[in-house]
C-alpha cells in the first residue's frame, strides 16, 4: 500500500536534499545535491507525519485477520474460511515492497517498511492456513503461492534488467501495484460470491 505521495525530489538526511532529474539531450540521468540552509520545511514534516499515520492504519488493516486465525488455531481447522484474501494480501504487499526499493522508486522508506512487514504477516497467515487445512485445499494454496512468488520474481527481473530509468520502473511497477491493490480490497467479495452460490445450489 502507498500512503505517502512523494514528489520527484524528496530526501532529508543530514541537511541534504537529493534532486534527481533527466536531461532531454542524450537522455542522461544525473543527480544534483542541494545544500539546505535551514531545517525541514513544513510540507516535508506534514508529508512525513501523514506517511507515518498511513503506515499505522495500514498495519492495523494487515493485523485485522488475527482474531480469525486465533479461532482457526483453537479449532485446529480452517473450516469454511477462504485463503483468497490472504493470498491477495501477500502479492499486494510484495509488489509494493518492490516499488519502494531504491533502484525502483528512491526515497520510499515508509513504503518498504509497512509493506515488507505486511508481507511477513501475510506469509504467517498463509503458513497457519496450510497447517490447519486439509490436503486438497492445502495443495491449492501452495500452488497459488508458488505462482505469486514466480510472478514477483519475473516482475523484479524484468524491471531491474530491462528498464533503465527510475521513471519507467516506477510507472511499470506502480501500475501493477494499483491493480493488485484493487484485487486485495475486492478479494473478500469472493467469499460472498461462494456463499451466495452455495445457497443457490443448496
Amino acid at each position: 500500500m502507498l500512503w505517502l505521495v512523494e514528489p520527484k525530489e524528496f530526501l532529508f538526511a543530514g541537511g541534504i536534499v537529493e534532486k534527481e532529474f533527466s536531461t532531454r539531450r542524450g537522455g542522461i540521468r544525473r543527480a544534483e545535491n542541494l545544500q539546505l540552509t535551514g531545517t525541514m520545511t513544513t510540507s516535508d514534516i506534514a508529508r512525513t507525519v501523514v506517511g507515518i499515520i498511513g503506515n499505522v492504519i495500514s498495519g492495523a488493516l494487515f493485523l485485522s485477520p488475527v482474531p480469525t486465525f486465533i479461532e482457526i488455531w483453537k479449532k485446529r481447522s480452517v473450516e469454511q474460511f477462504s485463503p483468497i484474501p490472504y493470498l491477495a494480501m501477500v502479492v499486494n504487499c510484495m509488489v509494493w515492497t518492490l516499488y519502494g526499493l531504491p533502484m525502483v522508486h528512491p526515497h520510499s522508506i515508509l513504503v518498504i517498511t509497512i509493506n515488507g512487514s505486511g508481507s511477513v504477516v501475510a506469509l504467517i497467515f498463509i503458513g497457519l492456513f496450510l497447517i490447519y487445512s486439509d490436503g486438497k485445499k492445502r495443495l491449492k494454496v501452495i500452488l497459488w503461492l508458488l505462482l505469486e512468488l514466480l510472478f514477483i520474481a519475473a516482475l523484479t527481473f524484468v524491471t531491474l534488467t530491462q528498464v533503465h530509468t527510475f521513471k519507467k520502473r516506477s510507472e511499470i511497477v506502480g501500475t501493477v501495484c494499483i491493480l493488485f491493490n484493487i484485487m486485495m480490497y475486492a478479494s473478500p467479495l469472493s467469499v460472498m460470491v461462494i456463499f451466495f452460490l452455495s445457497l443457490l445450489f443448496y
